[in-house]
């Protein structure tokens, strides 16, 4: 059996280091994410734990990784009170996206206009 010096590139088999790279990963996607805020510092904090044996001769070692991300910008919406198709009171809005552009169909077997 070898053995191996411990580092933080190693520990856990490189599973703290993976950890680390799935949550810089998720930071920034965080970051490009359009509805999360861009004046919001993200945070990683690696946190490793020691805990040495009553004789001082072998220790365990425990790591977690945590990341403060940037959550979703508040939103908002008017909605007006009417009843529906079933006569059952509900809330409504519109859609104030543009509407789908129509264009005229296709026509022939090339897909010219007509």
């Amino acid at each position: 059996m070898k053995n191996n010096k411990i580092t933080l590139a190693n520990l856990g088999g490189g599973g703290l280091m993976r950890d680390v790279d799935r949550v810089f990963w998720q930071v920034c996607e965080n970051i490009a994410d359009p509805n999360t805020a861009t004046d919001i510092e993200r945070k990683i904090t690696i946190t490793i734990k020691i805990a040495p044996d009553t004789k001082g001769q072998t220790a365990a070692i425990n790591y977690q990784i945590k990341s403060d991300l940037a959550g979703p910008m508040p939103g908002a919406v008017i909605a007006w009170l009417a009843m529906d198709g079933n006569r059952q009171l509900c809330l409504f809005d519109s859609d104030q996206r543009q509407d789908d552009l129509k264009f005229r169909p296709e026509s022939g077997p090339t897909g010219a206009n007509a």
